[in-house]
């Protein structure tokens, strides 16, 4: 995954640790410089295909706290009115 494409003010590096992208992978976040946070890893949960969801969690980097374990999140693609499609995201 090229990072620069991604966000290149903000993440140095975006790699697969384990896996494939199927859920069970986990993938690492290296920020840059300059950011509060060094990295972060996180677990892919499921992907829906049918229903345009994503679910991932944050479980190791300095983002999390020692009174935080994980940080579960759902990213849901609706579509828009207009044509194009929102991008809904819960955390808990």
């Amino acid at each position: 995954m090229e990072s620069t494409k991604i966000a290149p003010q903000a993440i140095k590096n975006a790699e697969i640790i384990e896996g494939n992208g199927v859920p069970g992978t986990i993938k690492k976040i290296t920020f840059s410089e300059g950011s509060q946070f060094n990295y972060v890893k996180h677990g892919i949960n499921e992907i829906d295909y049918v229903n345009f969801t994503y679910g991932y969690s944050l479980i190791e980097g300095d983002a999390l706290t020692d009174t935080i374990e994980k940080i579960s999140y759902e990213i849901k693609l609706v579509a828009s009115p207009d044509g194009g499609a929102i991008l809904k995201s819960t955390s808990k």
